[in-house]
């Protein structure tokens, strides 16, 4: 079945003028006498009789008929689509459901056209139909009603910048299909399992015979998405992911900063029955501090970006350690610390021979973060050096160990006030046995984190009992002694873990605990760009709220907030996954924000299996329309007639001059008419699906601060 249509249908009204036109052009002028010159001679036989025109021949009659009915046709702007018509039963109801997910933002505009042309068509047959979207819930209306108003609804639809949870829709869709006898189900999908297509599936086909569900999507518009990227020590590593081998095999992905300008650019190409595809950003530890925006390039949806906040920074740390390291250098705290560094931060080891020149060194390498292990007292000629550096966002970390454990002086850099001496837990001189981590502060940056029952500590650094010392400890032991405390020093921080960096006085080092312990220290450095307030109320204060400030839409494009969205708690920002109340974007301020991608890490889109349908179920796509304008081909076509009419009037009348020179300029027109180039075919909907795929980085973006 050939789908024909017309851009303005009324100049087919001028079909009624064809008898009148017929009457016009059936007659032709009386073919001219030869008579030799000879006045009297002419005038004797000149005929007084008034002439009536010759009737034309059929076949020319028909010929001008044909000419007069393809301009008209050409006039209406038909348009000719060479692709199966739409089929549907008048009898039942008809229910169309709409995957509007950002996996369909690159063909929407053409699954939108789709939908409408099934609602047309049921609307020319008096059928009711039930229209649901994905993304709706059961906030829409479950019971039958005109096509005509489905049709108004639909053209509100737009994809979401989530995946909506199917499921939500499968129980009231279940009580209307049993409620309701003969009823035709077309599901417009995504093609993605994400969002329980399972569940929804198996409500429908619990109901709905086989044969009367009708599955529609084209598997060539299944979006190419970006896993979680990763800082690494040489390179910005991130990975491509397509969910249909039908999907784009090649592409391009790119790096941008917050400002919209291009870091750098990766060209990547999948391989046969490849679906992840590894890629990495070869750039300056600058340059990859600096991106902001990963975005395959023309991806069209917002799986297809990620947003990199102060998280995804590599930081510069600096380590020194106090005594002989070179003994043994594999139990030495430089090992475990780098080991434990390595994943996430850029190590450096201070050149200098003391604590002084160690810290003016490490300070002058503009580092983020200084670890110190097992260091005493702190040179009073680096003081006001190290802190300046602390006030401007840099973080010392500093380990316990039987230096700090002895000192007998002050030190201005520990946050709390140490007893003299280390306590020991287990062995022959005490009764107290080894302790294990109790618990975290719910307010400090290890909240979430769970006690390990494997941890033990054997000997620890005490704390003078005061009144701001709950407020101070980030972790404590099962007794309640503080094993990790800290203090603001304005834009930075001072943390002191009151065991060593090495095995000596606990297995912690040897624990998965202690790397993360790490890794979320080392993010309290200045390149967080979060102020001090943020800083004291995270580690002490309630627990703070990020307002959204940009979002971003189902194609990736950013937008301001539309109210909806709500806040997201600091701590859950990670672990939250995108929804309505919490739609992908910025979450913050312009000055301390973090950014909520539509995949979060560790997650992977999945693909329709083989069995999510039973045999039985129809499938056809509703891809790309491309459909052919008639208009220049049928212009062409009655100009060729035209030009094939003039020169049977020139043989039937002409003389024989007349008739050479009529065939010579017919056959010359008749060659650059064949010569000029076919006429183009147009894309329906092409320009509309063009807006929609095209997005740039994020622009009025608020200024990062710059790498420590």
């Amino acid at each position: 079945m050939w789908q024909l249509a017309f851009a303005t249908p009324w100049a087919l009204a001028a079909l009624v003028a064809l008898p009148a036109i017929w009457w016009l052009i059936r007659f032709t002028p009386p073919r001219p006498r030869t008579v030799a010159f000879a006045p009297l001679r002419l005038l004797e036989t000149l005929r007084r009789d008034e002439e009536k025109p010759q009737t034309s021949p059929w076949w020319l009659t028909a010929l001008r008929l044909l000419l007069a009915a393809l301009v008209i046709f050409a006039l209406s702007g038909p348009s000719w689509d060479p692709r199966p018509g739409i089929e549907t039963s008048a009898r039942g109801t008809l229910v169309v459901i709409v995957d509007d997910s950002w996996a369909a933002a690159r063909g929407f505009a053409q699954k939108r056209a789709a939908v409408d042309a099934r609602l047309e068509a049921a609307d020319r047959n008096n059928q009711p139909v039930v229209l649901l979207s994905a993304s709706a819930g059961t906030d829409q209306g479950f019971s039958p009603g005109r096509a005509s108003d489905a049709r108004d609804r639909l053209r509100s639809l737009a994809p979401v910048a989530w995946i909506p949870d199917r499921g939500d829709i499968a129980i009231p869709l279940t009580r209307m299909l049993r409620a309701t006898p003969d009823v035709t189900v077309a599901w417009y999908g995504d093609g993605l399992l994400n969002g329980n297509a399972r569940e929804l599936a198996a409500a429908i086909l619990s109901i709905v015979p086989p044969d009367r569900v009708l599955i529609h999507r084209d598997q060539s518009l299944s979006p190419l998405v970006i896993g979680t990227p990763t800082n690494g020590a040489e390179a910005l590593g991130v990975s491509v992911q397509r969910a249909d081998l039908q999907a784009p095999a090649s592409g391009i992905l790119r790096a941008s900063d917050v400002r919209g300008r291009t870091i750098g650019t990766q060209s990547f190409e999948f391989g046969p029955n490849q679906r992840d595809l590894p890629i990495r950003f070869e750039l300056p530890l600058e340059l990859r501090n600096d991106v902001f925006r990963l975005e395959i390039a023309d991806g069209g949806t917002v799986g297809g970006v990620q947003l990199l906040d102060d998280r995804f920074r590599r930081r510069t740390v600096g380590l020194f350690a106090g005594g002989n390291e070179s003994e043994q250098p594999l139990l030495s705290p430089l090992f475990f610390l780098g080991e434990a560094l390595a994943p996430f931060a850029d190590v450096r080891q201070s050149t200098g021979t003391g604590t002084l020149q160690a810290l003016r060194d490490l300070i002058e390498q503009r580092v983020s973060v200084i670890v110190l292990a097992d260091v005493g007292a702190v040179p009073g000629e680096v003081q006001p050096q190290l802190e300046r550096w602390l006030r401007g966002g840099g973080v010392l970390i500093r380990f316990a160990g039987t230096r700090l454990a002895t000192q007998q002086r002050s030190d201005p850099f520990v946050p709390v006030t140490l007893r003299p001496g280390a306590r020991t837990l287990g062995g022959n001189l005490t009764w107290e046995q080894p302790q294990r981590i109790g618990r975290f502060a719910p307010t400090g940056p290890f909240a979430g984190l769970t006690s390990p029952a494997d941890v033990l500590i054997n000997r620890q650094i005490l704390a003078e009992p005061e009144p701001t010392l709950p407020q101070k400890t980030w972790a404590e032991l099962a007794d309640g002694t503080p094993l990790v405390t800290a203090e603001a020093r304005g834009e930075g921080w001072v943390v002191l873990v009151h065991v060593t960096a090495d095995p000596d006085w606990s297995n912690l080092p040897l624990s998965f605990t202690f790397l993360e312990m790490i890794r979320r220290t080392v993010a309290l450095s200045a390149s967080t760009g979060a102020t001090q307030d943020d800083r004291i109320q995270r580690a002490s204060g309630p627990e703070p709220q990020l307002p959204p400030l940009r979002l971003l839409d189902a194609t990736g494009a950013s937008q301001p907030s539309d109210g909806l969205a709500k806040p997201i708690a600091t701590r859950l920002i990670a672990t939250t996954t995108p929804s309505r109340d919490h739609p992908p974007g910025l979450y913050g301020r312009d000055d301390a924000f973090r950014a909520l991608n539509a995949l979060k890490p560790g997650d992977t889109i999945e693909p329709w299996p083989a069995d999510l349908f039973p045999p039985g179920v129809s499938y056809s796509s509703f891809g790309q329309r491309e459909v052919i304008a008639m208009k220049p081909w049928l212009l062409a076509a009655a100009a060729l007639l035209l030009l094939i009419d003039s020169l049977i009037v020139l043989l039937l009348g002409g003389s024989g001059r007349m008739r050479r020179r009529a065939a010579a300029a017919t056959a010359a027109a008749l060659g650059i008419f064949l010569l000029l180039p076919a006429p183009e075919a147009y894309a329906q909907a092409r320009e509309e699906a063009q807006l929609q795929l095209r997005q740039g980085p994020l622009r009025g973006q608020p200024s990062q601060p710059a790498p420590r």
